[in-house]
């Protein structure tokens, strides 16, 4: 055994070596660990000694907080200070815990420990503890248990397990907390977060995988940079992504691809983006386009034009050699070129009207490409103000083409114009013109020749305006089917976008459509369309809805009515009084006609000297009609009567008064069998009308009639 004298003195050179400016790391960390054993057998330093180790021991923890990881460094140590590698914590011991390798960190901390100076070495603990916290310590492995519990593993075991980049940053990351005062639990919490240090790690190694992995190493590492990589991060990284998605994006996300190409790239993303294009395979190229939805690219934003110019010339030339908008990659591009220009994409104006000047250079792209989409949409698929302008052109300009054809189908472009209505007041005044006079042509047209203009046609579902609106006046109601395809009308629709411009911005141009509104319906107003029951409104034929009614209504009288309606709201007029025309007309037409003679009718009539030819007239009853006085005659089916003296007497569609007068003039004046001053006394009166089943009482004796057979 090593006698006091000896110990004291090695001890005494130990702390010189540890305290000295002059000595390399691996002495200093022998001498740590040499003190720290003759502490272990009580070996107490004096004042001096202690105020020597302390001062060094601070001046080595704060510069070591500097530079943390770079500062962390393993020597080789003689036999006998094998025992002493180990760290300390108040957890427990390792067991087994020789290990030639000691920490220089690990030796320092152990030192602090056993020799109590943590609480004068308290600040610069803090510091150094703090740095450490900064370093890479996330993950989930079998160190985190054995650091937990010491005492279950040898030290020499866990210095060459897995994780020893992790093993002594976390270490001395929970020797320096204990030392400071905190609880396990805190401590340990620290693995389970990442911090910028942990993911930066992540990213490195990522980057190696990718660089130079396998297949499956580089999708899994893919993923890593996907989650983690920050933007920007390094240059290497974007060649790295680029190069990787030049040869396969299977597997990833929707626009996960993209979004990390974007973070690596920053302000060369749509140029990397054309490189990646150029030199991937037909089929990785397609799956670039389809996920290139720029509106979802997390941190996309495009303002500078010039920018876009290597991706338009790419789309220019690839689009030039397809001669169909329906081949796979030509659509997939449109795609592309369509998300660059939604309302939630991060692109200018600027940048917006430069891919609608590239879009409106591609000849063979016709209404089938521009008037496909609503321009109402909310949300992820509303286009921005610059393609809203540009595709309500497109429309103007597909009306005016086929202003002059009565059958073509206007009602695609009608939609379209309707669905972008509220940006129609930022058309040029010219472009605003140019519809209006459309709509005038065709409301012009319809007046002239309402039977030409009233066919339905079928409209996309996906509009979901093709039914007739009526200003602020909710009198359509009803069920609405599930289909593909929608009727409506031209008309209809011209009606409804003037309606929709009735507001304040853009009235005035309504009242430049006032005249051909007014012919319009004034034309309808003459052609007195009747309906037995209110076409539209409340509690009249609940749950039937514009659809029904064109599939049991006479489509021509449907259609007139709407128009009448329509073009009556546009007017100021009383939309429900407009709507009740047709049924008032209905019934004055059957009062018309109830006042006529029909074949089956049974009429009581009285002529002087012949009906009856003596005596007076029976007073006749049917039923509990009022009584009359005459001869029962029966309209024949050939809509005659047969009368004493003369041939069958047509009476058929003419009223009493009119049936009376044919009998005085025949009797009169053509055969002269009656004197003039006999004409006033004939007379004739309903007694059974067709298909009456009633009894007939003579009231001035016996019965003449009984009930008569049911026509």
């Amino acid at each position: 055994m090593t006698c006091e004298p000896i110990r004291i003195e090695v001890t005494r050179r130990a702390i010189e070596v540890l305290t000295s400016e002059q000595q390399v790391n691996q002495l200093v960390t022998q001498a740590a660990i040499f003190i720290r054993s003759q502490v272990k057998f009580h070996l107490e330093l004096d004042s001096e000694q202690r105020k020597q180790v302390v001062s060094h021991l601070a001046d080595f923890l704060s510069k070591a907080a500097d530079t943390p990881t770079r500062s962390l460094a393993e020597y080789l140590v003689p036999r006998a200070l094998w025992d002493f590698a180990a760290p300390l914590t108040p957890l427990g011991h390792f067991g087994e815990a020789t290990e030639p390798r000691v920490n220089n960190f690990v030796a320092v901390l152990n030192l602090i420990d056993v020799a109590n100076l943590q609480e004068t070495l308290s600040s610069p603990l803090s510091k150094f503890h703090e740095a450490f916290r900064e370093t890479p310590l996330h993950g989930k492995d079998s160190l985190r248990n054995a650091l937990r519990h010491p005492q279950n593993f040898s030290w020499a075991t866990v210095t060459k397990g897995p994780g020893k980049s992790l093993l002594y940053p976390r270490v001395v990351y929970l020797q320096s907390g204990f030392l400071i005062g905190k609880n396990a639990t805190e401590l340990f919490a620290r693995f389970d977060e990442r911090l910028p240090a942990d993911i930066a790690k992540e990213v490195d190694g990522a980057l190696d995988q990718l660089e130079f992995g396998t297949d499956q190493e580089q999708a899994s590492a893919i993923n890593v940079l996907i989650e983690f990589m920050p933007e920007r991060y390094l240059s290497r990284a974007a060649t790295l992504v680029e190069n990787y998605f030049s040869k396969q994006i299977h597997a990833l996300p929707t626009s996960a691809a993209l979004e990390l190409l974007n973070r690596a790239t920053g302000d060369d993303f749509i140029a990397s983006y054309v490189r990646v294009l150029e030199s991937s395979s037909d089929d990785n190229r397609i799956k670039l386009l389809r996920v290139a939805n720029f509106s979802k690219i997390e941190g996309f934003s495009c303002s500078d034009p010039e920018k876009l110019e290597p991706l338009l010339r790419w789309c220019d030339q690839a689009i030039g050699q397809s001669d169909s908008i329906n081949n796979q990659e030509t659509a997939s591009i449109l795609w592309m070129l369509y998300s660059l220009l939604f309302e939630t994409t991060r692109t200018s104006v600027t940048c917006q009207e430069r891919v609608i000047d590239h879009l409106e250079a591609y000849e063979h792209l016709g209404s089938d490409y521009w008037l496909v989409r609503r321009l109402d949409m909310d949300g992820e698929g509303r286009f921005g103000l610059p393609m809203r302008l540009a595709i309500l052109k497109k429309a103007i300009a597909e009306l005016k083409n086929t202003s002059d054809d009565p059958e073509s189908n206007d009602c695609q472009a009608l939609a379209v114009i309707i669905s972008g209505v509220e940006s129609i007041p930022e058309l040029s005044s010219p472009q605003q013109n140019a519809l209006i006079d459309e709509l005038r042509n065709r409301l012009d047209a319809a007046a002239k020749n309402p039977s030409v203009y009233s066919e339905i046609e079928s409209l996309s579902s996906r509009y979901k305006m093709g039914e007739p609106r009526f200003g602020d006046v909710d009198i359509l109601e009803g069920d609405s089917r599930e289909s593909d395809e929608k009727p409506t009308n031209v008309i209809v629709l011209v009606l409804n976008l003037l309606i929709d411009l009735s507001n304040d911005s853009t009235s005035e141009l309504v009242e430049i459509a006032k005249p051909e509104i007014t012919a319009l319906h004034h034309a309808i107003e003459e052609r007195n369309v009747t309906f037995s029951k209110p076409l539209f409104g409340r509690n009249v034929w609940p749950k039937v809805g514009w659809e029904s009614l064109i599939a049991r209504l006479s489509k021509g009288e449907l259609v007139f009515h709407v128009w009448y309606l329509q073009t009556g709201a546009l007017l100021g007029k009383d939309v429900q009084l407009l709507n009740q025309r047709p049924t008032d007309l209905y019934q004055a037409e059957v009062e018309r006609k109830l006042r006529l003679v029909s074949p089956g009718d049974t009429l009581a009539v009285k002529i002087p000297g012949l009906l009856p030819q003596t005596g007076d007239p029976p007073i006749l009853q049917a039923g509990t009609a009022a009584p009359v006085t005459g001869i029962p005659v029966t309209v024949s089916d050939d809509g005659t009567i047969q009368l004493p003296l003369i041939d069958p007497l047509p009476v058929k569609g003419l009223d009493l008064q009119q049936v009376t007068e044919a009998i005085s003039k025949t009797y009169v004046v053509e055969q002269e069998i009656l004197r003039s001053d006999s004409a006033h006394a004939i007379s004739v009166n309903f007694l059974v009308r067709a298909g009456q089943a009633v009894e007939v009482l003579n009231l001035s004796g016996s019965s003449v009639a009984t009930k008569p057979e049911k026509r």
